[in-house]
């Protein structure tokens, strides 16, 4: 509610950070989403401390803020940080990774287009994964909170990104910087060293090996281990003999798997193929490319040498007024000041004079009707027009009056009201009367909404619509005035406390998004003028009892891409955003299949098994090769249960040319094994998606150039079956 704006930026770069070091540093998964969330939400109490209990903040109020703040947190956590995690973790369990360690003239390249459609779509799932379903939960928020809170509202301070708005709307300032920090968090992320490259800064090894078999002095691989991407993996026996203990070999067998991806660590981007390092440039090209978009839309009136002169020709310069109450009672003594003020404007010859949002509260309809036929009266005589009116062709069409009250009593329940803004020809004659579509959730829940549909009405002037206060917080909504072609919107509104300058923030993006100009009159706020291209003619702070002038330039109505298409691309996010939730469903076997589809071959690709709940056979859990594969086996699930490793193949590849790798399931000492995840709470971690990947001491024990049975008698020998 009070940003600032590289603040904005910051947050989800850091949210994402936070997030993946919360998962891989508090034991229990289950707390460490609880402290994620727990944080946020009191982040949003500090920010929105006092926006329930104006102009004094209470207990209450601070209880109310943090519980809708873990509302959103828990949104936030359980709708985009923890699946897009999830997501990344598919991705690089099941995508076929470049082999570390292998020369590149032998390295094979993993094409996006030599991929399944699956395969395609988790290739650029860590980049496009969480702003897309942070996009979805922000769309699913907004439609019972409004969107004046998003982040895209507090970048729009800067000129050329608020322009973007033209083109996708509030929606895609959130995506950009979403998308921002995604791209952020992989390169950080990427250049986080691999557990094999702490190992070797602790031994003060140059190279990735030295010496060996298939290792030249200077720690190149070359021979047979090289042809099929090995090379890493040979590194577990050297390092293995050179570290004492098991812990130490255990530790060389996961930095052996990590080198090759095979630990599913999110920290194995590096390894994610080239396309998604070319997703990341072409973000960051296509962040460069819109903000010098936004920055000459800015300028589209005066770019170059464009006279100003002609602009000015095609601009109206219309008066208006802003009268400002504050549920003033029918007969007080405010009340006359209020018609009093009212009179001196409408006889001053303004073109439009506007309350604010309930200025005056009626009780019944006898109030009611006393209130219209005194505004009939003061029209039927003095709005005719004759007025000063506004220079530059403004006068000649009367006045507009715009009256705003809260109705009590006649045929509504008790305790509730309609919150009315009717508008006044200069004749006299009922133009609309609209009653607030959007009441403020918890602040207005006495009000009864009135029907979804704005107001569309010609005039003098131009086309006229309105919309009152929070109305002005549906993007979707208020592009109804966009659509029918309005050149002037008014928004009679009541803010408080900090609030009233950010939503008018907000408000200036409605007026870039449908390309139309905002009168808007506040209590308690900020009053002002928007241009089409969110340009702000008059800012002024007004208090609950207050008459502003304005000089209101209406500008020809910009034709907006987010008017005409650009808002179907957040329906269009929306709906791949439940797509990506519904890939997490999807059992892990059959993903991989979708990936790799059963017996299609190819060289030198490594892909990941899923896990067997029921320790099915190797074939349905494990990875489906090709020539040259290395693959890793699934985890059986039922006690004693084991997987079979994966089967290499090639022929004329030299000794290695048959070797396997085992990847049988967990046990312990008497042969009854036990599946990682089979408890309650090592499912329900596996669900939250933290957890651990990297093998332990006697799990899944790695051999190279041996066979399943030799991998069961190392086993044997170390005591664990």
């Amino acid at each position: 509610m009070q940003p600032i704006s590289i603040l904005a930026w910051a947050a989800p770069f850091v949210l994402l950070l936070a997030y993946d070091f919360t998962r891989r540093s508090f034991k229990s998964s289950i707390f460490a989403h609880v402290v994620i969330i727990v944080v946020q939400a009191l982040g949003t109490m500090f920010g929105m401390a006092g926006m329930l209990s104006y102009p004094s903040v209470t207990p209450a109020s601070l209880g109310a803020t943090f519980c809708l703040g873990l509302a959103l947190a828990t949104a936030t956590t359980l709708g985009a940080l923890m699946p897009a995690a999830r997501l990344w973790r598919l991705a690089t369990e099941l995508l076929p990774p470049v082999p570390a360690g292998a020369p590149r003239g032998l390295t094979p390249a993993c094409r996006a287009a030599s991929l399944p459609l699956l395969g395609r779509v988790l290739v650029v799932v860590p980049l496009w994964g969480y702003p897309v379903l942070h996009g979805g939960v922000g769309t699913l928020v907004g439609m019972a909170l409004g969107h004046d809170h998003d982040q895209g509202v507090a970048v729009s301070d800067s000129a050329p990104v608020l322009q973007l708005a033209s083109l996708f709307g509030l929606w895609g300032l959130n995506l950009l910087v979403d998308l921002a920090a995604a791209a952020a968090f992989l390169v950080a992320a990427a250049s986080e060293r691999t557990p094999l490259e702490r190992l070797q800064a602790v031994d003060g090894r140059a190279s990735t090996f030295g010496g060996g078999a298939d290792s030249d002095d200077d720690g190149s691989v070359d021979g047979p281990l090289a042809a099929m991407g090995l090379g890493l993996m040979s590194a577990t026996s050297d390092i293995g003999y050179l570290y004492d203990g098991a812990r130490r070999r255990a530790a060389a067998t996961a930095a052996a798997m990590a080198g090759t991806g095979l630990d599913g660590s999110p920290h194995s981007w590096a390894r994610l193929c080239r396309p998604l390092r070319r997703h990341v440039a072409a973000a960051a090209a296509a962040v460069v490319v819109l903000l010098a978009v936004g920055g000459g839309l800015v300028h589209s009136d005066s770019f170059y040498q464009r006279a100003v002169t002609a602009q000015l020709a095609r601009e109206q310069r219309l008066a208006a007024s802003c009268v400002v109450g504050q549920s003033v009672r029918v007969g007080s003594a405010d009340y006359v000041w209020l018609w009093a003020q009212t009179a001196e404007r409408v006889l001053a010859g303004d073109n439009f004079v506007l309350w604010s949002e309930e200025a005056v509260d009626v009780m019944d309809d006898v109030e009611e009707e006393a209130l219209l036929a005194a505004g009939r009266d003061l029209l039927a005589v003095h709005g005719g027009g004759g007025g000063s009116g506004g220079s530059e062709g403004g006068g000649g069409g009367g006045t507009y009056l715009g009256l705003c009250y809260q109705k009590f009593g006649g045929q509504l329940p008790q305790g509730r009201s309609t919150n009315h803004f009717v508008l006044l020809s200069p004749n006299g004659s009922v133009v609309w009367d609209y009653l607030k579509a959007f009441p403020v959730p918890l602040v207005e829940a006495h009000v009864i909404a009135g029907p979804a549909r704005m107001p569309i009405a010609d005039s003098p002037y131009g086309r006229l619509s309105g919309a009152i206060c929070f109305d002005l917080d549906r993007p979707l909504y208020t592009r109804q005035a966009g659509a029918a072609g309005v050149d002037l919107l008014l928004q009679p509104s009541w803010t408080w406390g900090a609030v009233g300058p950010r939503h008018f923030a907000a408000n200036t993006l409605r007026a870039v998004e449908s390309g139309l100009t905002v009168l808007r009159c506040s209590s308690a706020g900020v009053s002002g003028v928007l241009g089409p291209r969110g340009q702000v003619w008059h800012y002024l702070l007004t208090g609950q009892r207050d008459v502003l002038t304005f000089e209101l330039p209406i500008q020809p109505r910009v034709r907006t891409l987010y008017v005409l298409a650009g808002w179907l691309l957040e329906w269009a996010n929306l709906a791949a955003a439940a797509a990506l939730w519904a890939v997490l469903l999807l059992p892990r076997s059959y993903a991989a299949q979708w990936v790799r589809p059963r017996g299609q071959t190819g060289g030198d690709h490594v892909l990941l098994g899923g896990v067997s709940e029921d320790g099915g056979d190797a074939e349905e859990a494990g990875g489906l090769l090709g020539s040259n594969g290395v693959g890793r086996g699934g985890r059986g699930g039922s006690p004693g249960a084991t997987v079979a490793g994966f089967a290499g193949g090639g022929a004329g590849l030299g000794p290695l040319s048959a070797a396997r790798m085992g990847g049988g399931g967990s046990g312990v000492s008497g042969g009854a094994g036990v599946s990682r995840g089979a408890s309650m709470w090592g499912k329900l971690r596996s669900v939250l998606g933290t957890e651990e990947e990297a093998p332990r001491v006697g799990t899944e024990p790695l051999l190279v150039g041996g066979s399943a049975g030799d991998a069961a008698a190392a086993d044997a020998d170390e005591g664990r079956s």
